[in-house]
């Protein structure tokens, strides 16, 4: 196997022999061979660090690098909704129910000690732990009573309450508070922790509807919003005169004096251990200011309100540290969202910038006096750091601790002194299934050497073990593919999407969707191929399609050499959003789809190719479907996809993007192609909704992958007028090309995946398996391994037929089989059965 970069990692060897002795330059060589993706010759100097003298000091470093630095248990296999007590003992989350499901939610109260054991389960609307940690409590489904948990005995109880539905709580220290709905607005009551059978006491509150409920510190005020809606009114039905401020408006309740005060502003943010809280105002030009309100404690003065910052654009969420004397608050600067901090106790303030990363910094949250946890990203992919304010050090706080499998998160809550979180998150990188685990990371200590150790030996055998595979797949086509890689010219991307940017937006809606789809059409011609105009064809789709002509598809076809009838598919949609041109989403898959149908024009496969420029993906997958519907009319048989989109933007140094797939073994194909024969870097996620990539599935099954980018839908510019062509990567998209392409050469030479396999036992109760012929016409033996779920591959024999004896086989035995051609190349996937 030829090694990509081969100046580049003699480099890197020469360096590790040249500092052998120095552990800091060791570690810079290490670092720059993990930034290439040469990860083997990373790993191996990464573990021989970490076990030399110098190696505890250089833990935190490598433990960052290669995964976690926390340790992290799972929680719940499927939850949502996490909440966390104050003291980090006692979690709550929402159980898994039926889509659509109209039925409250099942709330589980669970130990956050291991084994995690579920304390109780309820079904119940909202969630609050209780300050001192002795209670969780809840609003019943119906809205009439108070549910509570005593959290040390695992008692509970109920408390009715009779002054209306209950839309809100909060609990403090000795009562409970609730918003209540009544006819002329909502109330507010308290109700005694200690006698909860007493009679609610009502507090005084101003007329109108209110939402979101909270409590101060030492319980003196509750703070509620104004609301111009009924809580309870089905579709968010006006009910009464709202805030005359164009952000709403806010009350303060001091619950000992009667006093309701009343505040123009939004989003109030309360300090955890003070009176203070922060809120928004925005004037009529779109100028934001943050102002700090500081109660007296003991209710004696006046409230004191200052404007701390103001900002000409908008500001989002907003944190206190628990003493209030900090504010850190995300606000948009240029394309996207940082986050900054103030002192509170001076007026108009600098602010002090904590994030320069051009992806979205969100949501952050003060973990203790000095450090704030936030997200980055977009919100399929967002991942959770810590940042300390004195220093700026940013680190990250969960990973699945692989290199390829990225783990998107969805939601975070800490303990009050910020040593344990709670985080929803999909760590397998399944974005698929429905199913989202939580996970506690306990910030009150390191992972050890051990398990540092264990988890490096794991990734060095699981990256030699795919550089293994990938030799076995590519080598009897080895110099072709490297031949037809070597072709790819980041100039001739750059040209396409050059083309496809002077249209304009490319919407259906939009005249550059046209213009596009010609100059496709002719440079699929210019390649020596006879393109297709696929219209749209449902009436349903063409009433939505404006201009003449209407919006096509766009296709070429690379006929097959020996079975031409099975059919692999590269596809990316053309057309744009209609605010932008649109230039990563999707010009960048587009131009792959153009270089790989340029650089193979001359170079047809044993199996046809199709090369798809589809349309309407931004209004609801309409050419993919399109395609797909025709295909099935006429009987086509697709037996492999690939749909790239969005993969030109990049938000560092490396060139890498993330394999979207639903099939593991066009996976590995894609790794391995990215690895031979392109200097692209591959990280994978089990992802195809609300692509052209779902068409697919829906008709053929598990074939698809892909490439997107990496992180997932990271960049800024995704669906904004600034997702133009100065922000793309053009090496990056030639990479991905490269990769494309081998993939498309690998697929369409192999055999294809197997189907229809059956396992049965004969007379003597020995198993026999069998499986539908594969429809490739070279087929010289099939492949089966059969063995244990821990060692799957402990047995394998080699069959002419599409059939085979298990001779050694047992029940519970997994088997696999898969083709093996007349050239050598075995099929890109196993069909898989268990023997029962």
């Amino acid at each position: 196997m030829r090694t990509r970069l081969p100046g580049l990692l003699l480099l890197g060897s020469a360096l590790t022999t040249l500092t052998a002795q120095d552990p800091a330059k060791r570690m810079q060589a290490a670092r720059a061979q993990w930034s290439l993706g040469n990860y083997p010759a990373a790993l191996e100097q990464l573990i021989e660090l970490r076990k030399s003298p110098q190696g505890a000091a250089l833990h935190r470093e490598i433990a960052l690098l290669t995964g976690e630095l926390y340790p992290v248990h799972e929680v719940a296999a499927d939850g949502r909704a996490p909440q966390i007590s104050a003291n980090g003992r006692f979690g709550s989350y929402q159980a898994p129910q039926e889509r659509r499901s109209r039925q409250p939610a099942l709330w589980r109260v669970v130990s956050l000690q291991p084994p995690f054991a579920t304390l109780a389960e309820l079904r119940a609307r909202t969630c609050a732990f209780a300050e001192d940690n002795q209670q969780a409590w809840f609003v019943d489904p119906d809205r009439e009573s108070l549910l509570w948990i005593d959290l040390q005995t695992g008692q509970q109880g109920s408390q009715p309450v009779d002054a209306g539905p209950v839309v809100g709580v909060a609990v403090g220290a000795e009562d409970v508070f609730a918003l209540v709905n009544r006819e002329e607005g909502t109330g507010l009551i308290a109700i005694s922790r200690d006698q909860p059978a007493t009679e609610p006491r009502s507090i005084p509150a101003a007329k109108g509807f209110k939402t979101n409920l909270q409590r101060m510190a030492g319980d003196r005020y509750l703070v509620y919003q104004d609301s111009e809606r009924d809580p309870l009114a089905g579709g968010g039905r006006r009910r009464w005169p709202g805030a005359s401020s164009s952000t709403g408006s806010f009350a303060v309740v001091d619950q000992h004096s009667g006093r309701n005060e009343s505040y123009s502003g939004s989003r109030p943010t309360l300090a955890q251990q003070a009176t203070t809280l922060a809120y928004l105002t925005a004037d009529d030009e779109q100028t934001n200011s943050i102002h700090v309100l500081t109660l007296p404690e003991d209710g004696r003065g006046k409230p004191r309100s200052r404007e701390v910052y103001r900002h000409a654009g908008p500001i989002r969420a907003m944190a206190l540290s628990a003493d209030g004397s900090t504010l850190v608050f995300q606000a948009r600067a240029d394309d996207n969202w940082e986050l900054f901090s103030v002192p509170t106790d001076k007026r108009s303030a600098k602010a002090s910038r904590v994030t320069r990363e051009i992806q979205h910094d969100l949501d952050p949250a003060f973990l203790d006096p000095q450090t704030v946890m936030a997200q980055i990203g977009e919100s399929r992919h967002r991942r959770a750091y810590s940042h300390d304010l004195a220093t700026g050090q940013r680190t990250r706080l969960f990973h699945n601790n692989t290199i390829r499998t990225i783990a998107p998160q969805y939601a975070w809550t800490a303990s009050a002194d910020g040593q344990r979180v709670l985080i929803l998150a999909e760590r397998d990188g399944n974005t698929v299934s429905p199913d989202r685990s939580i996970y506690l990371v306990d910030r009150s200590q390191e992972i050890d050497e051990e398990q540092l150790l264990q988890r490096m030996r794991q990734q060095l055998a699981g990256e030699q073990a795919l550089r293994a595979l990938g030799e076995a797949m590519f080598t009897p086509i080895d110099g072709d593919v490297r031949r037809v890689t070597e072709s790819v010219a980041v100039a001739r991307v750059k040209h396409v999407q050059q083309q496809l940017a002077d249209c304009g937006s490319r919407h259906l809606t939009s005249p550059g969707n046209k213009k596009a789809q010609e100059r496709l059409a002719a440079m699929f011609a210019s390649y020596g191929y006879e393109p297709e105009l696929q219209k749209l064809g449902s009436r349903g789709q063409r009433r939505s399609v404006m201009g003449s002509g209407g919006s096509c598809n766009v296709i070429a076809r690379l006929e097959g050499t020996v079975h031409p009838e099975l059919i692999y598919v590269l596809g990316s949609h053309y057309d744009s959003v209609a605010r932008g041109p649109g230039a990563d989403d999707n010009g960048s898959g587009t131009a792959v789809t153009m270089e790989a149908a340029r650089v193979l024009a001359d170079h047809p496969m044993p199996a046809t190719i199709l090369f798809v420029a589809f349309t309407g993906e931004e209004s609801g997958l309409m050419g993919s479907r399109e395609f797909v519907r025709v295909a099935a009319e006429e009987g086509l048989q697709v037996i492999g996809a690939l749909n790239n989109d969005m993969l030109g933007w990049a938000n560092d140094a490396h060139i890498d993007n993330t394999i979207r797939y639903s099939n593991p073994g066009i996976r590995d194909v894609q790794h391995n192609a990215a690895l031979r024969y392109s200097k692209l870097i591959t990280y994978d996620a089990l992802y195809y909704k609300g692509t052209d990539a779902a068409a697919f599935y829906e008709a053929w099954g598990d074939i698809v992958g892909g490439i997107g980018s990496y992180p997932v839908l990271g960049n800024p510019h995704y669906h904004q007028a600034t997702d133009l062509l100065p922000t793309i990567n053009h090496e990056q998209v030639a990479a991905t090309a490269q990769t494309t392409a081998a993939t498309l050469m690998l697929l369409a030479s192999s055999p294809s995946r197997l189907t229809d396999l059956v396992a049965e036992r004969d007379d003597g109760g020995r198993f026999a398996v069998r499986w539908q012929a594969s429809p490739e016409r070279d087929i010289a033996s099939y492949e089966i391994l059969y063995g244990p779920p821990a060692e799957p591959a402990q047995h394998r024999t080699i069959s002419k037929e599409p059939r085979a004896l298990l001779e050694q086989a047992e029940a519970g035995h997994v088997v696999a089989v898969r083709a093996i051609n007349q050239r050598g190349l075995r099929g890109w996937d196993w069909a898989r059965t268990e023997l029962r």
